[in-house]
């Protein structure tokens, strides 16, 4: 077996990444206790795929900005053995820059898909253009009609975990994939994607145990305890990778 160690554990996604943040059994927290490394964590609530692979960028590429992270000093060294976790999220979350709040952004398209109210749009409930409701839906009926096409987004992905993967084994570094929100497949055989057993992704594994009670935390995100499974699971593969 051989043995790998690592400077710092990345994780990275929507909401069920970030999750408690400071909670010790986040799974995060277990995969950098396991290395005795140190533990970033990049997930951010409503996070798109795009969103959630322009920070691990950004933050490997040393030009995070963020002052939360230069205070925390912990940017990538070009010597550092670093494992990045990305947790995939729903494809119907487009990433966006939004000249009005002047920051980066989430396209809700699942909440037409899904015939929830346009009324739940992020992305556009601020816009004054977008007042009137009808005008809002014939925006979106126009945007998903044009611009979504799931398999672009689903390659397009893919394409960026492999270039990211290369990367970082490259500098002795690893990538691991797993689904939080969907139902990903890689059409190649290049990435150390981690599956669950008998479930499309971590949401539909922690919901199946809600017989056994404390896998969801009160808002729908995996529990302390789930986080602590799914970092031992991780360890697992990883060993049986390294084996």
């Amino acid at each position: 077996r051989i043995d790998m160690s690592y400077d710092k554990v990345v994780v990275t996604g929507c909401s069920y990444v970030e999750g408690r943040k400071k909670s010790e059994n986040h799974f995060g927290r277990v995969l950098s206790k396991h290395f005795k490394s140190i533990y970033l964590n990049l997930g951010s609530h409503g996070s798109s795929n795009d969103y959630s692979y322009l920070r691990i960028m950004k933050w490997l590429n040393n030009t995070w900005k963020a002052e939360k992270f230069i205070k925390m000093n912990r940017n990538c060294k070009d010597d550092d053995r670093v494992l990045v976790v990305f947790g995939v999220t729903q494809f119907t979350r487009i990433h966006h820059w939004n000249n009005i709040i002047d920051n980066h952004d989430t396209f809700w398209s699942d909440k037409l898909i899904d015939n929830s109210s346009v009324n739940n749009f992020n992305f556009i409930k601020n816009i004054t253009d977008f007042e009137d409701e009808k005008t809002r839906e014939n925006f979106i009926n126009f945007y998903i009609k044009y611009f979504y096409n799931e398999e672009f987004f689903r390659d397009k992905l893919e394409e960026q975990l492999i270039f990211l993967h290369n990367y970082l084994e490259n500098r002795n570094g690893k990538l691991l994939v797993f689904n939080s929100l969907d139902d990903f497949e890689p059409k190649l055989n290049r990435l150390n994607f981690f599956r669950f057993p008998k479930h499309d992704n971590w949401k539909f594994h922690c919901v199946d145990k809600r017989e056994k009670k404390g896998w969801e935390h009160w808002d729908g995100h995996p529990s302390d305890y789930a986080n602590l499974d799914l970092g031992k699971k991780l360890i697992n593969f990883l060993g049986e990778q390294n084996d």
